[in-house]
């Protein structure tokens, strides 16, 4: 019997490695008889040194395959650590556009500002007690100031004079001057004090200039969403005789308009209406 490649991986199981021709075997005696040692040896010969073949394919495809997951590892790696240092050169590129850019806007205001206040230094000599710089068109500044109790408004053009004998009282800043934002348009309001009573004065900014509100009351006053409150006052608290007397100070509310400042308005009710309303 010769043992063909057919028959040995059938019997074996291995598909590679050097073959080796065996010759057949003696003649068996009975059964029992166990193999000649010369075809034994050939047949170990043979299965030991395919195995050891075997293995050491093996061990070098293993070898190969981590030596690839080490590299691959190693060019992931590369990769990631790229990704990186690229993120933090941008990051650090848009701080440091975003900080010049706060800079050069905080400079622009700064220098804007100085240059008004030079404006209004060829004007008047008095101590400026308050200054205030708006935006009012593209790369356009003009300022509301107050210096000794005057008022002015200040463009790179000049300075006009709204108005004298305003008091600018330190010590009570609940009447200090103060410059709302309405939508996109700046009110300036300053308070002339008086003994009993002040009365307010302010001015909105069109086209550039500046236009006075007419008949803002006392005390006038934004609470948000384009309303405004101010205090009507009078001494109707008693007559005598026809003659009014006790001071007395009623609030009255305003709304925004492109137009300026409109009040709302009221309806005349008899006293038996009135008594009807929720809480009079």
């Amino acid at each position: 019997m010769v043992i063909t490649e057919t028959t040995r991986n059938r019997s074996v199981g291995f598909k590679t490695g050097p073959w080796v021709r065996i010759p057949p075997p003696p003649p068996l005696i009975n059964e029992a008889k166990e193999l000649e040692p010369s075809w034994f040896k050939s047949f170990c010969l043979c299965i030991t040194y395919d195995i050891l073949n075997t293995d050491h394919l093996y061990q070098v495809k293993a070898k190969i395959k981590m030596n690839k997951k080490i590299i691959l590892s190693i060019i992931t790696v590369c990769f990631l650590l790229t990704g990186c240092v690229k993120e933090g050169i941008s990051q650090q590129i848009g701080q440091s556009s975003s900080a010049s850019a706060m800079t050069g806007s905080a400079a622009s205001s700064e220098t804007a500002e100085s240059q008004l206040k030079s404006v209004l230094a060829k004007y008047t000599t008095n101590q400026t007690v308050f200054f205030q710089s708006i935006a009012i068109g593209d790369n356009q500044n003009a300022a509301f100031a107050i210096s000794g109790s005057d008022v002015w408004y200040i463009t790179s053009s000049g300075a006009q004079k709204l108005k004298s004998g305003i008091g600018f009282p330190e010590d009570n800043q609940s009447n200090a001057p103060v410059l709302w934002t309405v939508g996109d348009t700046k009110i300036f309001k300053c308070e002339e004090m008086g003994g009993s009573s002040s009365m307010s004065y302010a001015w909105y900014v069109k086209d550039g200039k500046a236009v006075e509100l007419p008949s803002t009351g006392m005390r006038l006053s934004y609470i948000g969403n384009g309303q405004f409150t101010t205090i009507g006052e009078a001494f109707d608290l008693g007559f005598t005789d026809g003659v009014g007397a006790g001071h007395t100070y009623k609030p009255y509310y305003l709304y925004w308009t492109t137009d300026g400042l409109k009040e709302y308005g009221g309806l005349n009710i008899t006293q038996q209406q009135l008594s009807k309303v929720t809480g009079a």
